[in-house]
């Protein structure tokens, strides 16, 4: 090539070196903005780090909580399962116990019919016993009144005697005197 005058030749140098001028105030710009971007992203990962930190213990609190949670779920199923068992043994319970409730009351119904009947005959008893008390007040009515006739008739019969005796001896003595009479009748005929 034809060698070129010096104005050319500085003006072409020149260029080269305002684009590189230009080049390294771009890339001076996008170097700063790059070092934001990274310092923003060191602080972004930074903030990450920390909510994972965050999450990872959140998380090992989830998993004990989790573990809790399990053993809770066994101890209830296991308790579930007690009560169950109660229930069915409660239940059998309550069937035992309303059976023999149902039997108490037919117990009791029939200890009702017998005392009612016990009733009725200690009724019936009592009546008697009230028939007998008043046959036994007029029994010993008549008695007293018998014991009173005997008082009076033992009166009497000893006044008979009395009499009966006082007319024995009045027969011996007439029957003496009528021997003497009829001895000295006898005497009397003998003697003519």
């Amino acid at each position: 090539p034809p060698p070129r005058p010096p104005a050319a030749r500085r003006h072409r140098r020149a260029a080269p070196a305002l684009q590189l001028a230009g080049g390294v105030i771009e890339l001076t710009q996008t170097l700063a903005k790059l070092i934001r971007q990274i310092k923003e992203r060191a602080h972004e990962k930074e903030q990450l780090n920390g909510v994972q930190a965050e999450f990872r213990k959140h998380l090992g609190w989830q998993q004990q909580r989790m573990h809790s949670l399990q053993r809770d779920v066994e101890r209830l199923h296991n308790e579930t399962s007690w009560l169950k068992e109660k229930t069915s043994e409660v239940d059998q319970d309550a069937s035992l116990l309303a059976h023999e409730i149902r039997q108490c009351r037919r117990e009791m119904e029939q200890c009702r019919r017998e005392r009612d009947i016990l009733r009725r005959e200690l009724d019936t008893v009592d009546a008697e016993v009230k028939l007998e008390k008043e046959s036994s007040a007029a029994l010993q009515t008549i008695n007293d009144q018998g014991h009173k006739a005997l008082v009076l008739h033992s009166r009497e019969r000893d006044t008979y005697k009395v009499d009966a005796d006082t007319a024995k001896l009045e027969a011996f003595r007439l029957k003496d005197r009528i021997e003497e009479l009829a001895y000295r009748l006898n005497g009397l005929a003998t003697n003519k």
